[in-house]
C-alpha cells in the first residue's frame, strides 16, 4: 500500500538535497528514479520547456526535441495542458516516434504530466515501460504522479538556476491548480 506520510518525508529530504546540488544530471536522476519508483514504470523522462524545444538532461548531455512542428503526443500534452495515459502508445493517433520515443525503445505504455506553475508551462514529466516490462498505467498512477509535480517543478527551477546562474524564486511544495498555459 502507498504510504503518503513517507512520501511527504521523502519529498522534504529530496528537496533539501536538490537545493544544494549544482549538477543537473544528478538532479534529473533523482527525479527520474523517484517517478520510476512511485509509478513502477521501467523508465522516466523529465522534459524542460524552453520554447521552441523540450530539453532532457541526462548522461552528461542534453537532448532537444523541437515542438515547432506541432506534432507528436508530447506536443499534444503541452497544448492541451492535460495529463494522459497511453497503454498502447505506438497505436495512438498522433504518435511520432522521433518525438515520443527518442530513446528508440519498444515502448508499450506511457503516462505524461504537464508541469505548469502559475500559468507558466515548465515542462513535461513522463513514465513509460517497454515490452520487456509491460506496465498498464492506471488513474492511481496518474494521481500519485500529479501529486509530486510541485516537487518536480521546483527541481526544474533548480536545474535552470544551475544552467543560467540566475536567481529563480523559490516555490513551495503545494498543489498548483492554475491551468492557464503561456507559450
Amino acid at each position: 500500500m502507498f504510504n503518503i506520510s513517507q512520501l511527504k518525508k521523502d519529498l522534504i529530504n529530496k528537496t533539501q538535497e536538490i537545493r544544494s546540488m549544482d549538477n543537473n544530471i544528478e538532479i534529473n536522476n533523482i527525479l527520474e528514479n523517484m517517478i520510476i519508483e512511485l509509478t513502477e514504470a521501467e523508465f522516466s523522462s523529465i522534459w524542460i520547456y524552453d520554447f521552441p524545444i523540450l530539453r532532457r538532461e541526462r548522461y552528461n548531455k542534453c537532448e532537444d526535441i523541437s515542438i515547432e512542428g506541432k506534432e507528436g503526443l508530447l506536443y499534444e500534452c503541452l497544448s492541451k495542458k492535460q495529463s494522459v495515459i497511453y497503454n498502447y502508445l505506438s497505436s495512438e493517433k498522433g504518435y511520432v516516434p522521433t518525438i515520443d520515443n527518442p530513446d528508440n525503445i519498444r515502448i508499450k505504455s506511457k503516462v505524461m504530466v504537464p508541469l505548469i506553475d502559475n500559468g507558466r508551462f515548465v515542462g513535461i514529466a513522463t513514465a513509460y515501460s517497454s515490452i520487456k516490462k509491460i506496465k498498464k498505467f492506471t488513474n492511481s498512477d496518474l494521481e500519485i504522479f500529479q501529486a509530486i509535480t510541485p516537487f518536480i517543478i521546483e527541481s526544474i527551477y533548480q536545474m535552470k538556476k544551475n544552467s543560467e546562474n540566475i536567481a529563480i524564486p523559490e516555490t513551495k511544495i503545494t498543489p498548483n491548480t492554475d491551468e492557464n498555459l503561456i507559450i
